[in-house]
């Protein structure tokens, strides 16, 4: 919890009708209560109070496009609250005396981001009905979101507002079907494969709202078609931002090393990994011990985690492999991309790089602990069982790659992580691939399901079972 402080803020101007006697122009004086989001340098959501009454106070801190950003964030929500859309109605707009501009919105009380609520197990039915019943109304007036993503939409009191209103595009006119096509693909892409066949459900509701006109049936099919490009758009935007400063991650270059992490990693684990990661290994919880890598189980302020530490190699493959990421990067990176699209795999929380000379010495990646066992300790009676999950659960595994063009590289059973509940997370992600061409995917996706079937050459049975569980969820995809 972010300890309250206070602020002070010179009111400029107010928007909604009334606001201008509430809040003054003047020196005012704000209370931090609790940071929301925060993007380095360049601004901070806050939840703060005035006089005793709840806002919602985006600051944003000198910058070259700050007074862009500030200006599309004030105006477009005006023009949005205006049209009657759902958003925190803005309340006025302030500057600090260190060149900080801010502005407040309404507080919405009860509310968190749609991505959090879904996470959180809410009826993603119901919330796609709002959302895409909200954009039908945005594509109606002529505007869109273009950083459409579930985490700038927020849920509270059984309604879906917007958020981010300086990423708002206006058209000038109603969208055509081509602009409505290309915003919602994208609006597909962002929301996890586990939940697409319920957004898909609940575009009915977008076809509800529509402006008449709208051929429902050939937006659908071609929406359809658009998913995919979209998805790959989405990753690879996806994939770059997780090796650089950014909201959700910090990249720090100093002598010899390179560290990324999660912003919520505790900062005493921090600490202790820049300090020094080899600790962890003394500490004799060794899960596995090889040439290659060394995992250890980590706990730190209550928690576990799991350590893993990609050994020092020859000079001669350190050498060939100057030029190619380090397979600690490729892990962390790829372990975020499959959690962005909801595929089941540990996240990583930190990644060091310890070089010398430009060479790789060492590399660590600190990933969140999965409970359960590994598929090849599993007691074959799990699998075969009338009402195990498992085969359903490599299944729906299987389509998620498919459906980002992805390929594991390495797909022995070890390799896949069982929950007691029955739920299948992948693991190792050194050698996974997002492939860039259909030929290099079909071949890469032929030989992960060689390797896969591999695993149970003497349990036909069981290569049996997998195998019907792929064609009945071909059967209904």
């Amino acid at each position: 919890m972010q300890q309250e402080n206070s602020i002070t803020f010179d009111i400029t101007s107010s928007a909604t009708p009334g606001a201008g006697d509430i809040y003054p122009n003047g020196s005012t004086e704000l209370q931090l209560i609790r940071k929301l989001r925060d993007l380095p340098d360049r601004r901070t959501v806050w939840k703060s109070s005035i006089n005793g009454a709840l806002v919602l106070l985006k600051i944003y801190y000198p910058h070259p496009k700050q007074v862009r950003d500030v200006d599309a964030e004030w105006g477009n929500a005006i023009r949005l609250t205006e049209a009657g859309l759902k958003i925190a109605p803005p309340l006025f707009r302030c500057h600090g005396g260190a060149g900080e501009q801010a502005i407040a919105f309404e507080w919405i009380p009860d509310g968190d981001t749609l991505d959090q609520c879904l996470r959180s197990g809410g009826d993603p039915l119901s919330m796609f009905k709002l959302l895409f019943a909200l954009h039908a109304q945005q594509h109606n007036i002529g505007c869109y979101q273009a950083d459409n993503h579930l985490g700038n939409y927020l849920y509270a009191g059984g309604q879906v507002y917007m958020l981010d209103s300086g990423s708002f595009i206006f058209t000038g006119a109603a969208l055509s079907e081509p602009q409505r096509l290309n915003n919602l693909a994208m609006l597909m892409a962002n929301i996890t494969l586990p939940l697409r066949r319920a957004a898909m459900l609940a575009l009915a509701e977008y076809h509800e709202h529509c402006r008449p006109g709208i051929d429902s049936s050939r937006l659908e099919l071609e929406l359809t078609h658009l998913i995919p490009a979209a998805i790959q758009t989405r990753l690879w935007k996806y994939f770059k931002k997780t090796r650089r400063s950014c909201t959700e991650f910090e990249r720090e270059d100093r002598a010899g090393k390179t560290w990324l992490a999660c912003r919520d990693l505790p900062f005493r684990l921090k600490e202790l990994l820049l300090l020094d990661p080899d600790q962890f290994f003394n500490q004799k919880k060794i899960l596995k011990d090889g040439n290659t890598c060394t995992v250890v189980e980590v706990m730190s302020e209550g928690k576990t985690y799991v350590l893993k530490r990609y050994n020092k190699k020859p000079l001669s493959y350190r050498l060939a492999h100057m030029a190619i990421s380090p397979r600690a990067l490729k892990s962390w990176t790829n372990g975020h991309v499959l959690n962005l699209f909801g595929v089941r795999t540990p996240r990583p929380l930190a990644c060091l790089l310890v070089k010398s000379c430009g060479l790789m010495e060492r590399a660590y990646l600190l990933m969140e602990q999965v409970e359960g066992e590994t598929l090849d300790k599993v007691d074959p009676q799990r699998i075969t069982s009338s009402e195990s999950l498992i085969p359903q659960a490599f299944a729906r595994r299987w389509q998620e790659l498919e459906a980002l063009c992805a390929t594991h590289g390495d797909m022995k059973a070890s390799n896949f992580i069982v929950s007691p509940e029955g739920h299948l997370a992948l693991i190792d992600l050194d050698g996974l691939k997002f492939d860039r061409t259909e030929n290099d995917h079909q071949r890469r996706r032929e030989k992960d399901m060689k390797r896969f079937m591999r695993n149970w050459e003497q349990t036909p049975e069981l290569a049996k079972i997998f195998r019907n569980a792929l064609v009945e969820a071909e059967s209904v995809r």
